[in-house]
């Protein structure tokens, strides 16, 4: 399960920012390849639910927020990419 760390979130500490509440994680998952890791996580704020994909390659982080009324186009895309993805 991922635990929703970022660089500037610490256990234990006050980690909110003025007129910041933190999200909420609603579910994770978390894929492995050679040498690059992906999270996903549900969440939920103030301004609604969205799913957080992260790609962490050793201390190299990219993020992306998919809104929740998006979910759905990107899983149609991946799919239809994935049909054309040769098999290894």
């Amino acid at each position: 399960m991922i635990n929703g760390n970022t660089r500037d979130w610490q256990p234990g500490a006050n980690n909110l920012r003025p007129h910041h509440t933190p999200d909420e994680i609603i579910a994770s998952e978390k894929i492995i390849t050679d040498r690059k890791e992906f999270r996903f996580s549900l969440r939920r704020n103030r301004g609604g639910e969205f799913v957080r994909v992260d790609e962490i390659r050793g201390p190299a982080r990219n993020t992306i927020i998919i809104p929740a009324e998006a979910i759905v186009d990107f899983q149609v895309v991946l799919e239809k990419l994935s049909h054309s993805v040769k098999a290894v």
